[in-house]
């Protein structure tokens, strides 16, 4: 139970990471200050960033999904009876 909880806190705190990468500090919303609302920028930068991410993982396994069911139900070209001996 314990390392369950630890994975998701690490997946947590990599997502926070993963996705405001590009803040060169931990003023996010420079203002001056490090405080609260630098946090709660960062935790909306990182919804976003989830939401997007999901959103084109979607769209990429929806289409995968119809590709492969187009795929599957192609017409096969029919067998040439064989010749009689």
């Amino acid at each position: 139970m314990e390392l369950i909880l630890v994975l998701v806190v690490a997946v947590i705190i990599g997502a926070l990471i993963y996705f405001n990468r590009s803040a060169r500090s931990l003023d996010v919303n420079n203002d001056g200050k490090i405080d609260a609302a630098d946090a709660v920028a960062v935790v909306q930068q990182a919804a976003e960033g989830v939401k997007s991410t999901v959103k084109k993982a979607a769209v990429h396994a929806m289409t995968a999904n119809i590709s492969a069911t187009k795929k599957t139900t192609a017409k096969k070209t029919p067998a040439k009876p064989r010749a009689k001996k």
